[in-house]
């Protein structure tokens, strides 16, 4: 009988990190004129037009954080960017990290 592997310590679900204010944006207030379904949309138009209203958003920087830190990527326009310029931001991430060419975050253990 083989034998069974005690069950991780951790959650079985992904973590997230949690979502900043961003009742500032123009997701949200609708400020930039484009059509609140645009960052959703199927449509490459309303796509591109809600990528566009995210360049002169309050709450770029934030948003643009927390979408890059999302363990996976959403279907969505998330702070200023589309799916595949999200996903290409993060290997580049680890590609830098991996030649030593960004410093890796420090532990929560080596920090002050």
């Amino acid at each position: 009988m083989a034998k069974r592997l005690p069950e991780p310590p951790w959650p079985s679900v992904l973590w997230r990190p949690a979502m900043p204010d961003l009742s500032e944006g123009h997701c949200v207030t609708g400020s930039a004129g484009v059509d609140p379904g645009a960052w959703t949309s199927g449509d490459t138009g309303l796509r591109q037009a809600a990528r566009a209203a995210c360049q002169a958003c309050p709450a770029l920087a934030l948003c643009r954080t927390w979408a890059l830190l999302l363990p996976r990527v959403e279907p969505v326009v998330l702070g200023g960017m589309l799916p595949h310029e999200r996903i290409n931001a993060h290997a580049a991430t680890l590609r830098a990290l991996h030649n030593g060419t960004m410093d890796a975050p420090a532990s929560p253990h080596e920090r002050d």
